[in-house]
């Protein structure tokens, strides 16, 4: 699709539908709400993602545990 036509396609959407597309997979959802956190990169989320497994298991952890993944010091 050109540009020109691709922006008439746009012109008179509303907003919400010309965001920045984001995946709506568990997985995509926690990395840009997690990134989404000032210092905490993409490195940190997989860090956190692959020791904790989800949201609420990082919510639960404690100061020791957090402190103890390296990347996140």
């Amino acid at each position: 699709m050109s540009c020109p036509s691709h922006i008439q396609t746009i012109e008179h959407k509303p907003p919400d539908l010309i965001k920045e597309c984001v995946d709506k997979d568990y997985h995509s959802i926690l990395r840009t709400t997690l990134t989404s956190i000032d210092k905490v990169n993409k490195t940190d989320f997989e860090t956190l993602r692959t020791t904790f497994g989800g949201l609420a298991n990082i919510s639960r952890a404690t100061s020791d545990q957090l402190q103890g993944l390296v990347r996140l010091k």
